[in-house]
């Protein structure tokens, strides 16, 4: 028979290197692609601010020059702009965020060392790695959608 503090060792254990490790992981991914997304806009702005001013200036002193350049910088911001949507920083930074969420919603129905049964301890594991498979299977709808995640999946 099983007891309580082996249950919780084993719960300790798991929490420490399964979910903790996890919810870290979660948030250094959200922290990257938030940062990537955070800097394909400004790239993205700068360079339609050069555009736009390019378009004055081309208007305003009938140089042909500018609106080449104008155009030349709308397309190289486009392009950025659609590669970025492409790989999906924002997408992914939250698929990664719903299952970090679902993660630290679950960790308070962990059971205590007096609730410590194989069974519960079974369902709480049951509960993270149905979590931990969400968070796959969203992955997997977020390629078939076209880079844009299903509600309510990932533990979101």
């Amino acid at each position: 028979m099983t007891t309580h503090a082996e249950l919780e060792s084993v719960l300790a254990l798991y929490d420490e290197a399964r979910v903790g490790d996890q919810v870290a992981y979660y948030e250094q991914r959200i922290v990257e692609y938030e940062r990537s997304a955070g800097q394909t806009s400004i790239v993205t702005e700068v360079l339609l601010l050069g555009a736009a001013f390019c378009g004055v200036l081309g208007a305003v002193l009938s140089e042909r020059s500018f609106g080449i350049a104008a155009a030349g910088l709308a397309a190289v911001a486009a392009a950025i702009n659609a590669w970025a949507d492409t790989v999906g920083f924002a997408t992914n930074a939250e698929l990664f965020r719903a299952a970090r969420n679902g993660l630290i919603r679950t960790r308070p129905t962990r059971p205590t060392a007096t609730e410590s049964t194989v069974e519960a301890v079974d369902d709480y594991i049951d509960r993270v790695e149905g979590i931990l498979l969400g968070e796959v299977g969203a992955w997997g709808d977020t390629w078939q959608t076209g880079g844009h995640p299903p509600v309510g999946r990932g533990g979101g």
